[in-house]
């Protein structure tokens, strides 16, 4: 458990926004040569086999939409009523302006705009938009994919742009590396890591959420805690339905396009707390990141560089529990095999288990069911959270809707620490997907077996330890929060996150109060919210499971019965009938 909770400090991913200047292209690169750049890299999009959006043109997302703008305090005015067309957006280019796309299908908190798309899918194509540009000494490629309704674990909203992009050496014409956005941020790969056929790169699309990733065991680590696979829908270059549309730059959008220069949200804009909970449509391609991603170039190289370490971290989270398994086989089948040798040398005698032992040595029967007693709470307590703390926030336009989760720990979804930060909304900054609860059940069963002809003291040592063990993730979650603070400092992404002040805020608190606590928080700008952590109820059964086992342990010790079986007296010599002796000269 230890090294499990250590992979925190090297798999937790934290969000970075950092301002860069936009450069102006200045290889002046023919329409010509974009074609056929971006013909030539046009990625594989290979999607989890439970996704159910893909990309899609505008054109049919704007015939549900309005276009409103939010006048504050929960006031909106419709400026133009759906249906919309691109060109209709033109006049509306200033950030800032509050101006939205408002899909009239459904809102965030139904699924009819998924399933209207779903509907009609088999007569639309699958459409990305490609911009090609450059910053003087590389090329980019950039792909843009558009889906209409983002189904994240973490957050949804209307509306989705994600993009991937290429770079290339203009000198050589040979491709260098490449970027895949992810949420508000994303990861950059040199091109002979990366996945592909030839040169169209292979992009792992996230369930829902459609972030882009460069392995399809990735997303365990990163944000929102993706599900990423590649046993879904491939979109593949030579796909009929897989188009390219060519764009042109903000300053001179190609005819009817002027779209990319609409300064407003692809998706309800909400209340000010949508826009702090990653409940807002996004900013079009030219906005995304305040204009940033646009630029290409600057943006990509502020990405974390995947590295092969990176990945090799990964791999084995993503198939933890297979591996897991093919670890305890081993010594299952070593120890089943022992068992059936013993059982049929007749050195084991039922109940077979020295911990079902209820008959003899009284200090052996009162350790026994205090350890039965001890498994059976470590069972229920398995998938119950360990630790928690969560956020609720009721004030004027600031509302979560109820309690949100900053911090859990828990056995079924391992290890995750959210954050509100006023640049990225609610963002999960650090996870660890393990499931701790699989763990505790495997170890308690293979327990039981271990007592199977166990003597005394090897009883008692497997009742001390594993008791013992049942007391760590409690410790090791305390240890955790104790030092949350301090150890965002050593997680190369953590300096823009842990600046904000309301992530500062919480973790201080945490960090000084790990055991637990209640208090009211104050978040200039957006009002006050209630902070409540502590040990959760699955910690506990866990330490009461471990005392139990411990004190049975004791008792094991104190037992006059050894648990082993008595000498076996030598069979008795048989004679040979009284009528055969007689027979005998």
């Amino acid at each position: 458990m230890p090294i499990l909770f250590g992979f925190l400090l090297v798999s937790s991913a934290l969000l970075l926004s950092v301002p860069v200047v936009k450069a102006e292209p200045s290889l002046m690169i023919a329409d010509e040569t974009a074609q056929q750049l971006a013909e030539r890299f046009k990625p594989i999009l290979i999607f989890e086999k439970e996704e159910k959006l893909y990309p899609v043109n505008i054109e049919y997302y704007l015939q549900f939409c309005n276009l409103n703008q939010s006048l504050g305090s929960n006031v909106t005015a419709v400026v133009i009523p759906a249906p919309l067309t691109p060109d209709q957006l033109i006049p509306y280019t200033i950030p800032g302006s509050n101006y939205y796309l408002d899909n009239t299908l459904g809102t965030i908190r139904d699924s009819n705009i998924t399933d209207r798309y779903r509907a009609d899918e088999s007569t639309l194509n699958y459409t990305t938009y490609c911009h090609v540009t450059d910053d003087g000494t590389n090329i980019a490629i950039q792909y843009w994919f558009f889906y209409v309704f983002n189904q994240g674990k973490f957050n949804n909203h209307e509306g989705d742009w994600e993009m991937m992009q290429v770079i290339v050496d203009p000198d050589t014409m040979t491709p260098v590396k490449a970027s895949y956005s992810q949420h508000n941020y994303g990861q950059q790969i040199t091109w002979s890591m990366a996945e592909k056929e030839g040169d169209h790169l292979k992009v792992f699309v996230a369930r829902g959420s459609h972030a882009n990733y460069v392995r399809y065991y990735q997303g365990t680590l990163e944000f929102a805690r993706d599900s990423v696979g590649d046993n879904g829908k491939v979109l593949s270059p030579d796909d009929t339905r897989y188009k390219i549309v060519m764009l042109g730059e903000k300053t001179a959008p190609m005819p009817g396009q002027g779209w990319i220069n609409f300064g407003g949200f692809w998706g309800d804009y909400g209340n000010v707390a949508d826009g702090f909970m990653g409940r807002r449509g996004p900013p079009g391609p030219g906005f995304r990141t305040e204009g940033e991603m646009w630029a290409g170039l600057s943006w990509g190289n502020n990405l974390n560089l995947v590295s092969q370490d990176f990945l090799t971290v990964e791999w084995p989270i993503y198939y933890f529990v297979l591996i897991y398994l093919g670890i305890i086989l081993i010594p299952v089948i070593f120890l089943g095999y022992r068992i059936i040798r013993r059982i049929q040398r007749n050195q084991l005698r039922p109940p077979f288990a020295r911990l079902f032992e209820f008959k003899g040595d009284k200090w052996k029967v009162i350790g026994n069911f205090l350890a039965i007693a001890g498994v059976i709470i470590g069972l229920v307590a398995a998938f119950f959270p360990y630790y928690h703390a969560e956020l609720n926030a009721q004030y004027g336009d600031f509302d979560t809707g109820g309690w949100i989760d900053l911090v859990t720990v828990d056995g079924s979804s391992g290890i995750q620490v959210n954050a509100l930060d006023p640049r990225g909304g609610m963002v999960q900054i650090g996870s660890l997907a393990i499931p701790f609860g699989f763990i505790v059940v495997t170890s308690l069963v293979i327990f039981v077996f271990a007592t199977i002809g166990a003597t005394k003291w090897r009883a008692g040592r497997k009742f001390l330890f594993r008791g013992i063990a049942l007391l760590l993730p409690l410790i090791l979650a305390v240890v955790f929060i104790a030092n949350i603070g301090s150890l965002m400092q050593y997680i190369p992404t953590a300096s823009h996150v842990s600046d904000s002040p309301e992530v500062a805020v919480m973790t201080d608190i945490l960090s000084k109060h790990p055991l637990g606590g209640d208090m009211y928080l104050d978040f200039p700008g957006y009002g006050s919210a209630q902070m409540v952590w502590g040990i959760g109820i699955g910690a506990y059964l866990l330490v009461i499971a471990g005392a139990l086992l411990i004190v049975g342990a004791m008792m094991q010790f104190m037992s006059k019965d050894t648990g082993k079986l008595p000498a076996t007296a030598p069979m008795p010599q048989q004679q040979p009938p009284q009528e055969w002796q007689q027979r005998q000269p």
